[in-house]
Protein backbone atom coordinates (compact mmCIF):
# COMPACT_ATOMS: atom_id res chain seq x y z
CA UNK A 1 0.00 0.00 0.00
CA UNK A 2 1.52 3.86 -0.24
CA UNK A 3 1.41 6.34 2.62
CA UNK A 4 0.71 9.67 1.47
CA UNK A 5 4.04 11.38 2.23
CA UNK A 6 3.28 14.36 0.07
CA UNK A 7 0.59 15.40 2.25
CA UNK A 8 2.46 14.32 5.25
CA UNK A 9 4.78 16.46 4.23
CA UNK A 10 2.59 19.64 3.43
CA UNK A 11 1.45 19.23 7.20
CA UNK A 12 4.18 19.40 8.57
CA UNK A 13 6.22 16.44 9.41
CA UNK A 14 9.89 16.53 8.84
CA UNK A 15 10.72 14.36 5.30
CA UNK A 16 13.55 12.72 7.04
CA UNK A 17 11.68 11.07 9.33
CA UNK A 18 9.57 9.46 6.56
CA UNK A 19 10.86 6.85 4.11
CA UNK A 20 11.32 7.88 0.94
CA UNK A 21 9.29 5.19 -1.07
CA UNK A 22 5.55 5.43 -0.45
CA UNK A 23 5.11 1.86 -0.40
CA UNK A 24 4.61 0.31 2.56
CA UNK A 25 3.94 -3.43 3.89
CA UNK A 26 -0.07 -3.69 4.66
CA UNK A 27 0.50 -6.55 6.67
CA UNK A 28 3.60 -8.91 8.35
CA UNK A 29 2.17 -11.98 9.76
CA UNK A 30 1.72 -12.00 13.67
CA UNK A 31 3.10 -8.33 14.08
CA UNK A 32 1.27 -5.68 11.88
CA UNK A 33 -1.63 -5.37 10.12
CA UNK A 34 -3.44 -1.80 8.31
CA UNK A 35 -7.27 -4.13 8.47
CA UNK A 36 -8.24 -2.40 11.95
CA UNK A 37 -11.60 -3.49 13.42
CA UNK A 38 -14.00 -0.60 14.45
CA UNK A 39 -14.40 2.83 12.90
CA UNK A 40 -10.54 3.33 12.48
CA UNK A 41 -8.89 3.15 9.69
CA UNK A 42 -5.19 3.19 8.59
CA UNK A 43 -3.99 7.15 8.22
CA UNK A 44 -7.23 8.47 10.36
CA UNK A 45 -6.08 11.22 12.84
CA UNK A 46 -6.93 10.60 16.44
CA UNK A 47 -7.26 13.92 18.18
CA UNK A 48 -6.93 13.55 21.98
CA UNK A 49 -7.63 16.20 24.58
CA UNK A 50 -7.37 16.86 28.43
CA UNK A 51 -10.54 18.43 29.86
CA UNK A 52 -9.76 21.57 31.80
CA UNK A 53 -6.34 21.70 29.54
CA UNK A 54 -5.01 22.89 26.15
CA UNK A 55 -3.83 19.33 25.27
CA UNK A 56 -4.20 19.46 22.05
CA UNK A 57 -2.30 15.88 20.83
CA UNK A 58 -2.71 14.06 17.56
CA UNK A 59 -1.85 10.87 16.53
CA UNK A 60 -2.09 9.73 13.03
CA UNK A 61 -2.76 6.15 12.57
CA UNK A 62 -0.59 3.48 10.91
CA UNK A 63 -1.84 0.08 11.64
CA UNK A 64 -2.33 -2.39 14.41
CA UNK A 65 -0.86 -4.80 16.40
CA UNK A 66 -1.72 -8.00 14.97
CA UNK A 67 -2.63 -10.48 17.47
CA UNK A 68 -4.48 -7.29 19.20
CA UNK A 69 -6.11 -5.21 17.20
CA UNK A 70 -6.82 -3.08 20.15
CA UNK A 71 -3.11 -1.83 20.48
CA UNK A 72 -3.01 0.56 17.06
CA UNK A 73 0.72 1.75 15.74
CA UNK A 74 0.27 5.73 15.90
CA UNK A 75 2.46 8.61 14.19
CA UNK A 76 2.89 11.52 16.21
CA UNK A 77 3.20 14.09 13.14
CA UNK A 78 5.34 16.49 15.36
CA UNK A 79 8.12 14.10 16.07
CA UNK A 80 7.74 11.63 13.42
CA UNK A 81 7.81 8.65 15.87
CA UNK A 82 6.09 5.70 16.26
CA UNK A 83 4.44 4.79 19.21
CA UNK A 84 2.22 2.14 20.32
CA UNK A 85 -1.30 3.23 21.24
CA UNK A 86 -4.18 1.50 23.81
CA UNK A 87 -7.23 3.44 23.04
CA UNK A 88 -9.06 1.57 26.14
CA UNK A 89 -6.16 2.84 28.75
CA UNK A 90 -5.40 5.67 26.60
CA UNK A 91 -1.37 4.75 27.48
CA UNK A 92 1.28 4.88 25.08
CA UNK A 93 4.51 2.87 24.12
CA UNK A 94 7.62 3.77 21.93
CA UNK A 95 8.45 1.52 19.18
CA UNK A 96 10.44 2.89 16.45
CA UNK A 97 12.07 6.76 16.65
CA UNK A 98 10.94 7.33 13.35
CA UNK A 99 8.49 6.14 10.58
CA UNK A 100 10.97 5.53 8.47
CA UNK A 101 12.40 3.13 10.66
CA UNK A 102 9.01 1.26 11.46
CA UNK A 103 8.68 0.74 8.03
CA UNK A 104 12.37 -0.63 7.81
CA UNK A 105 11.76 -2.81 10.54
CA UNK A 106 8.98 -4.26 9.21
CA UNK A 107 10.47 -4.87 5.92
CA UNK A 108 13.39 -6.67 7.52
CA UNK A 109 11.34 -8.67 9.63
CA UNK A 110 8.77 -9.73 6.61
CA UNK A 111 11.54 -10.59 4.37
CA UNK A 112 12.98 -12.49 6.91
CA UNK A 113 9.96 -14.53 7.19
CA UNK A 114 9.37 -15.05 3.51
CA UNK A 115 13.08 -15.98 3.25
CA UNK A 116 12.26 -18.72 5.73
CA UNK A 117 8.87 -19.63 4.26
CA UNK A 118 7.24 -19.10 7.69
CA UNK A 119 4.39 -16.64 8.93
CA UNK A 120 4.95 -17.10 12.01
CA UNK A 121 7.47 -13.90 13.42
CA UNK A 122 8.74 -16.06 15.93
CA UNK A 123 10.87 -18.37 13.89
CA UNK A 124 12.95 -15.18 12.71
CA UNK A 125 13.29 -12.35 15.78
CA UNK A 126 16.78 -14.29 16.42
CA UNK A 127 19.45 -12.33 18.31
CA UNK A 128 21.15 -11.68 14.59
CA UNK A 129 17.95 -10.15 13.59
CA UNK A 130 17.62 -7.79 16.88
CA UNK A 131 21.09 -6.94 16.51
CA UNK A 132 20.60 -6.00 12.84
CA UNK A 133 17.64 -4.21 14.00
CA UNK A 134 19.44 -2.37 16.84
CA UNK A 135 21.57 -0.94 14.71
CA UNK A 136 19.18 0.86 12.12
CA UNK A 137 17.17 2.43 15.51
CA UNK A 138 18.71 1.55 18.97
CA UNK A 139 15.93 3.74 20.30
CA UNK A 140 13.62 1.14 19.27
CA UNK A 141 15.11 -1.45 22.21
CA UNK A 142 14.59 0.94 25.16
CA UNK A 143 13.89 -0.49 28.30
CA UNK A 144 10.10 -0.20 28.00
CA UNK A 145 9.65 0.09 24.18
CA UNK A 146 7.75 -2.13 21.98
CA UNK A 147 10.34 -4.25 20.35
CA UNK A 148 11.79 -5.86 23.32
CA UNK A 149 8.55 -7.25 24.48
CA UNK A 150 8.52 -8.32 20.96
CA UNK A 151 11.63 -10.28 20.96
CA UNK A 152 10.59 -11.51 24.61
CA UNK A 153 7.40 -12.57 23.88
CA UNK A 154 7.83 -14.12 20.97
CA UNK A 155 10.92 -15.49 19.84
CA UNK A 156 11.76 -19.11 20.14
CA UNK A 157 14.40 -19.82 22.33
Amino acid sequence: MKFPREAWIAAGINPASLPDDTDVPDRVPGLFTTQIPGNVNVFDTIALSAEGTELDLRLIVVGTFEQAPNLLYVLDPYTGQVLQFDPSSVQVRGVNSTYRWFIEFLKRVSHAMASAGTEDPGTVLTTGLKFTLRAVDDTAFEAGAWWPMVFKQLARS
